[in-house]
């Protein structure tokens, strides 16, 4: 079927007008078709129509007709004289060529066209990659550059370059030839950088180009810049969380400054907040010496541009480097409007462990100020709560820590020190201020100045010290109603009392007696010598007189002449009251002296002495009870015949007569009774008092310093001798009717 139409096709190419068949001539070229001529064109050209032997030209005759154009219709490029296709010249008389729909030598394929984007090429081979064309099913084809190493070429298997292909092209500046999007080159073939959208892995925590976040922008103002998760002091201002409303709290991770940097005392605080120092425990200011001379530490609160944020909270922390009571307190500065700050103290778990506002407000001084006593390694923090005046400028404050008092050296800013050789607990009250220097009786004063003793008042049991009757300087007061007696001579002028060896460190007196210790710890009494107090059993008879005391004759001294040597090492210091002594020995207070039997009011701190032969055993030094041996007490102080104690760790212990409440215990009803009085015959903690700096005991109240300079007092309460302000007829009644308030009650406008 395939040649024969060709053939059909070659029949009608060959038709055209001939001459007309002439008869009786037989010579082919004479241009009359005779009898065996298929035509005559009258020449001999064999390469025309008519071959040379009058035959129609026909493609297979073995003639190629040159007689017409290649355009032309019958045109033969060849005629090999045979219709065989597989030769070099085709059944249709055109030469082999590839198009031709004939797969000849060294064609693997001939579609019958030229176009190569099908599965034949224009040079009659079979489409493949490679081939340098771009088959429909291919990216590329660069023939014979393609490359699986250069940039930007169409690598093996016809495929574009691609990110991934591990060959860094256009557009790419990296290409690891791995998908994974979270090491140096990303999976768009680009170096991974922060804001990439993509979080680096593998890298050392913290190293170049490590990352924590990324967000995939460049927007460092809000939780992820600079890929690392934002925090105040990254110096990236957050904007991406709404400040609070009136009221509200700061929302986690809001800032209103930040500067860059975890310093305090710059413009924006660790917190950053527009301050100086950190206001939460974690941002805490490190407190360092700048003063370490004078023991000083200052910090200076500079919070200028605060305005609507005058309530501020600074915190600060301090690791104790010595063992001692530590005084942390504030101050005015100069130049700038001062604040109103509130101190206080937590330990290292961030619990508060002391409070204190206003030293002296009475005074205008706002400021506050507390003491801690720290182990040496111990870390604290300190902080300071500003509720300011509403100044739009700066509100600021100085932060001093005092040094611990207790070190054993005397410091600059101390008056002694309990641990230096010529002081102790008794004589030295654990801020390194001299615990008493002038001490009143009933009716005479002394005084210490200098290591000296002096006194005045009536010279009633020869406590003035030695009289001149001849002296101008002695009196003798007029008696009026009964009250002087007109044969006692008085001094209205301090005297100097002798006796001592060594500078006097500590005074007390009594109703009719004084005592003293000096620096070598030797203690010294005058007056009075009665009861079994002891003060002299191995002194100079001279210095040894004969006093009346209300009818009755007692021993008295007229200098400061040492104390029975029995008695010098029972503790340290003395306290005096009505007729005993009480020291603070190295694990419990001891006391002698005093009442027997009924009249005993508990003021040993322990049960009634006992009787022997009639005569009471009381002399001998016995222990106080009641008091915990781990935090024993250091110093005592006695009136009447109610005595207190003060550990070393601050608390407030009292014992004996609590009439009116002056054992501060809440109630004027016991602990115990005493024949027909309220007593307690062992020593009981005065509650509410932690912290205790200093006290002293009067007749029938007492009062206390606390370490944040607070004044208390209880006790007996008429004639206003509490100063709590209140007016007798609101005061509770106790003991004949008579006004007592037996807790202990803040005195306003009195500082220390």
């Amino acid at each position: 079927m395939y040649r024969l139409f060709h053939f059909s096709l070659l029949l009608c190419a060959c038709v055209e007008s001939l001459p007309p068949l002439q008869t009786g001539s037989n010579r082919c070229g004479d241009g009359i078709v005779s009898a065996g001529e298929t035509c005559d064109d009258g020449n001999t050209d064999p390469q025309d129509a008519c071959t040379g032997a009058c035959r129609r030209a026909v493609c297979g005759d073995g003639i190629a007709r040159r007689d017409l154009g290649v355009d032309d219709e019958g045109y033969e490029a060849c005629d090999d004289g045979n219709l065989v296709d597989a030769d070099e010249c085709t059944s249709w008389c055109t030469a082999r060529a590839c198009g031709d729909g004939v797969i000849q030598a060294g064609e693997t394929c001939d579609d019958g066209n030229l176009i190569d984007e099908d599965q034949c090429s224009s040079i009659c081979q079979l489409a493949r990659c490679g081939d340098g064309i771009t088959q429909p099913w291919e990216d590329c084809d660069d023939g014979d550059a393609n490359s699986v190493s250069n940039p930007n070429a169409c690598r093996p298997g016809c495929t574009a370059p691609f990110c991934g292909d591990r060959v860094v092209d256009d557009g790419e500046t990296c290409d690891d030839g791995d998908f994974d999007d979270d090491d140096a080159c990303t999976n768009n073939c680009q170096d991974a950088r922060c804001g990439d959208g993509s979080l680096r892995a593998g890298l050392a925590v913290g190293g170049d180009r490590y990352e924590v976040c990324d967000d995939g922008n460049d927007n460092e103002l809000d939780a992820c810049a600079e890929c690392r998760v934002a925090r105040c002091g990254d110096g990236f201002l957050r904007t991406d969380i709404a400040a609070p409303g009136e009221g509200e709290v700061d929302a986690d991770g809001f800032e209103r400054c930040d500067d860059g940097n975890d310093l305090n005392r710059d413009t924006c605080s660790r917190d950053c907040n527009p301050d100086d120092h950190g206001n939460a425990f974690e941002t805490a200011t490190l407190l360092d010496p700048l003063r370490p001379q004078a023991g000083i530490f200052e910090v200076i609160e500079a919070s200028e541009g605060r305005a609507a944020y005058t309530d501020d909270r600074d915190v600060f922390t301090y690791i104790a480097a010595v063992s001692g009571l530590h005084r942390f307190f504030t101050s005015e500065p100069d130049g700038v409007p001062p604040a109103d700050p509130i101190c206080q103290v937590y330990d290292e778990q961030e619990r508060l462990i002391a409070q204190n506002d206003d030293t002296n407000a009475s005074a205008g001084d706002f400021q506050c100020g507390l003491e801690v006593a720290l182990e040496a390694g111990t870390r604290m923090f300190f902080r300071v709560d500003n509720f300011g005046n509403d100044n739009p400028l700066a509100e600021a404050y100085i932060v001093h820590v005092q040094l611990p008092c207790g070190n054993g050296v005397i410091e600059d800013h101390e008056e002694c020190d309990p641990q230096s050789p010529e002081w102790d607990e008794f004589t030295c009250r654990r801020d390194c201020l001299q615990r008493r220097t002038i001490s009143l009786g009933a009716q005479h004063s002394c005084h210490l100045l200098d290591g000296e003793v002096r006194c005045w008042g009536l010279w009633l049991n020869r406590l003035p010290g030695p009289l001149d009757i001849s002296d101008p300087q002695v009196h003798f007061p007029r008696g009026q109603n009964g009250q002087f007696r007109l044969d006692i001579p008085c001094s209205p002028r301090p005297r100097r009392l002798t006796g001592n060896q060594f500078p006097v460190t500590f005074l007390v007196s009594n109703q009719d007696g004084a005592c003293a210790q000096d620096r070598e710890h030797r203690k010294y009494c005058w007056g009075a010598n009665h009861e079994y107090r002891g003060f002299v059993s191995d002194v100079v008879e001279e210095a040894v007189v004969q006093c009346d005391r209300n009818g009755m004759t007692v021993t008295c001294l007229d200098a400061l002449l040492p104390l029975a040597q029995r008695l010098q090492t029972v503790g340290q210091g003395l306290a005096m009251n009505m007729l005993s002594l009480c020291s603070a020995g190295p694990t419990a207070v001891m006391c002698w002296g005093g009442w027997s039997g009924p009249a005993y009011r508990g003021e040993m701190g322990r049960p009634a002495p006992e009787l022997v032969d009639g005569q009471p055993i009381n002399h001998t030094p016995g222990a106080v009870i009641g008091v915990p041996v781990e935090d024993p007490i250091v110093f005592v102080d006695g009136q009447w015949e109610t005595v207190c104690g003060l550990s070393r760790g601050g608390r407030l212990w009292c014992w004996g007569l609590n009439r009116y409440g002056q054992l501060g215990v809440g109630s004027t009803n016991g602990p115990e009774r005493c024949g027909s009085r309220s007593c307690s015959r062992r020593a009981v903690a005065v509650p509410g008092l932690s912290s205790v700096m200093d006290f002293d005991v009067g007749r029938y109240h007492a009062c206390a310093v606390g370490s944040g300079g607070e004044l208390w007092c209880w006790g007996r309460a008429d004639g206003g001798r509490l100063g709590v302000g209140f007016d007798d007829g609101d005061v509770p009644r106790c003991s004949g009717n008579t006004p007592c308030l037996p807790t202990p009650q803040v005195v306003e406008g009195v500082g220390f």
